[in-house]
């Protein structure tokens, strides 16, 4: 579902080397940078990925599928790689009948 939305408006925008999308993650190889120099902010359905390190700046935009929720966002950086992970719209959930 994410990769296949992804699959050309996101790879279309960074070498397929730097960006790995599984399911609802996004994963970016970001080296040089830390949760110290990013900056992520999600903005209607907009992902905004900003650093600056000093030497190196890092800007990028990203439309994210309407599918995605994102009330509940957890990021990550470890290693240069910067981990986003969404909740899906779509998860389903039972429902107890009173």
């Amino acid at each position: 579902m994410f990769y296949d939305y992804y699959q050309k408006i996101f790879l279309s925008s960074l070498p397929i080397k730097e960006c790995i999308i599984e399911d609802d993650t996004i994963k970016i190889k970001v080296p040089g940078f830390n949760k110290d120099t990013l900056t992520i902010e999600v903005e209607d359905r907009y992902l905004y990925i900003r650093g600056e390190n000093g030497s190196e700046k890092l800007e990028k935009t990203f439309l994210l599928p309407s599918t995605l929720s994102t009330d509940n966002v957890l990021a990550s950086v470890a290693d240069g790689l910067l981990s986003i992970r969404f909740e899906s719209k779509n998860s389903r959930k039972k429902i107890q009948i009173k």
